[in-house]
């Protein structure tokens, strides 16, 4: 549960594994804040909703508040009053689900703001609150004995833990589609099958104040502790990895879309990064005397957390821009006349499952002294394989852009739906464009442009006999390669 009551958190394993890496070297995040609209509400514990939104819990301010990914918060009040929510997830139902330590209940939120309340039989106080693989919540009780189940329908059971264990905490669902959770009191970490069955893991640091407990990316269970962060495998073997601040009390704890466990630090004013091979590396929070607590990944790939002390929200900008994929289906290299049709092919998809899907492919060119020139437009067909074509046959690559001879290369640029771009995902290919493969045209306009150039006074006629000449080569289409344009072809002839 969140640190407001400080004395929360759990203990030990059967395998003792201690372990002190060095912190790496990283270009630190940056960290944004976002005030809480209700003064001094305590915001604890955090989650992702269905809704691509930010859910959190405002322990005193009665409240459950939402922030989008760009930080708009929006508060919603609980009717019961008198509450204090703690723990909060995002249901299977497509609904939030929280804990209420004060009126021991649980509770559901919709996405609209429409709160239900479902009172725990035994009378305990919920601390966490995960959900499970089977389709059901799982809870804590804080000062209770028991492992809780809820029914998105509302219907709580309770399954009592062994004897001399009691004061659970954090709670997640394992790679093994058990609960795992921590003794808080017991100093174990606990799992649970759907059915009930319980087994506990002694932590091998005494009294190590446990807290949050997430699945990592590398399919083990973190857990944080007073100094340390934990790792135990579904096998139950457990590792404890120092945290360079020393007695900074993490608390929250998950795992990031980096691949790396994020974690809060209560006491330190920090947020924590630690990599699957146990390196540790640390950022405080811009507000001073903040109290990170809760601590979850958002759907736009950032860290979010709370900030019991700072009654702020904050962010940990580590989301990486989305860049669609794509490479050349076209071979390297091409050489082609003007008037001769040529199709370029290259194939684009979302990097990533996820991603975006691609919205069109863009095919550009550039020659020694100009720019880059948009030679197809939008491209949006594209075949079963997702290859785009792109035909020219290089009169122009555009209304105003004559076609240069000599060499050419060619990149293309993809954007998905939501708009990133991946500009040359697969390089360039560069090739040649030759005006005429007609022997007997490029003499009759090299003749016309010694003539041009003979007799300044003509010149305009000499123009007229050069597009003539083109147009009876390449045809009426290239109409708009006018004298000049031959001039500035073949003006070496």
């Amino acid at each position: 549960m969140v640190v407001v009551f400080l004395f929360g958190l759990v203990f030990g394993s059967f395998v003792v594994i201690q372990t002190t890496p060095k912190a790496k070297a990283t270009t630190a995040p940056t960290i944004t804040e976002f005030p809480v609209p209700t003064i001094q509400s305590v915001p604890a514990d955090i989650t992702a909703g269905p809704d691509g939104n930010i859910w959190f819990t405002e322990m005193t301010g009665n409240r459950i508040g939402q922030v989008t990914p760009s930080g708009t918060i929006k508060e919603f009040f609980i009717p019961t009053g008198f509450s204090k929510p703690n723990g909060i997830v995002s249901g299977p139902d497509q609904n939030l689900w929280f804990t209420d330590w004060y009126r021991r209940s649980i509770d559901k939120i919709t996405t609209g703001g429409v709160v239900t309340e479902f009172h725990i039989p035994s009378n305990s106080q919920p601390a966490m609150i995960t959900s499970g693989s089977d389709g059901n919540l799982w809870f804590t009780e804080d000062n209770g004995s028991h492992i809780g189940r809820i029914t998105p329908n509302g219907v709580i059971l309770e399954f009592p833990l062994p004897i001399g264990s009691n004061g659970t905490d954090g709670i997640t669902t394992g790679p093994d589609g058990n609960v795992w959770f921590i003794e808080r009191l017991g100093n174990k970490v606990g799992r649970i099958t759907p059915s009930g069955s319980i087994v506990e893991f002694s932590i091998p640091t005494n009294s190590s104040y446990s807290a949050g407990i997430t699945l990592g990316k590398d399919g083990n269970l973190w857990f944080a502790q007073e100094s340390n962060i934990g790792r135990i495998t579904p096998s139950g073997l457990i590792t404890e990895f120092s945290v360079p601040t020393s007695n900074s009390y993490p608390e929250g704890i998950t795992s990031g879309s980096d691949g790396n466990v994020w974690f809060t630090e209560h006491s330190g004013g920090r947020v924590g990064e630690i990599t699957p091979s146990g390196v540790i590396t640390e950022f405080s929070v811009p507000t001073s005397n903040s109290y990170p607590g809760g601590i979850t990944s958002g759907s736009d790939g950032n860290v979010w957390f709370t900030e019991t002390g700072g009654n702020k929200i904050g962010r940990v900008n580590i989301a990486q821009p989305i860049k669609p994929g794509g490479k050349w289906v076209t071979k390297t290299g091409f050489n082609v006349a003007v008037g001769k049709n040529f199709t370029f092919k290259a194939s684009a998809y979302p990097t990533h499952a996820g991603d975006p899907a691609i919205a069109h492919v863009n095919f550009t060119a550039t020659w020694p002294g100009h720019g880059w020139v948009d030679i197809c437009g939008d491209v949006t067909a594209h075949t079963a394989k997702n290859v785009y074509s792109c035909s020219t046959d290089f009169t122009k690559l555009n209304a105003e852009t004559p076609v240069p001879q000599g060499s050419l290369t060619v990149t293309f640029n993809v954007t998905d739906a939501k708009g990133n771009v991946n500009n040359a995902p697969n390089g360039s290919i560069v090739g040649q464009i030759v005006y005429s493969t007609n022997a007997k045209v490029d003499k009759a306009i090299a003749w016309a442009i010694t003539q041009m150039n003979s007799s300044p006074a003509n010149q305009y006629k000499w123009y007229g006999l050069c597009e003539v000449f083109v147009e009876n080569a390449y045809g009426t289409q290239y109409k708009e390669l006018t004298a000049q344009d031959s001039y500035n072809k073949y003006h070496t002839s």
